[in-house]
């Protein structure tokens, strides 16, 4: 809900200070009407791709278990975190998950 607010405000905050820019209104001071909706909006809707959440199982054959285990702060589940050797990608499996696929429980 905040998360859509926020898209929707500066959305709209941008869209008008680059109308503004458009139709030659463009005051001293307007530019801030158009960076900070841009550094925020982009920020918004790429932080959905950088933080994902994890995974309940093993992402694959080719992915490598780690000795990095640690408590996620937001759910305070255990994760592991995984390696791809190929590509350096890494990816976080709730603990439980990862003790059952390798046959540990």
């Amino acid at each position: 809900m905040l998360r859509a607010f926020v898209i929707a405000v500066s959305a709209l905050l941008l869209a008008i200070g680059v109308w503004c820019f458009i139709v030659g209104r463009a005051e001293q001071g307007l530019i801030v009407l158009v960076i900070w909706p841009a550094v925020i909006l982009a920020a918004i809707l790429f932080e959905r791709n950088r933080y994902k959440a994890p995974l309940d199982q093993p992402p694959g054959p080719d992915w490598q278990a780690t000795a990095e285990k640690f408590v996620d702060p937001g759910s305070g589940q255990p994760l592991t975190v995984y390696f791809q050797p190929s590509t350096g990608r890494r990816a976080y499996v709730k603990a439980g998950a990862a003790r059952a696929e390798l046959g540990d429980s």
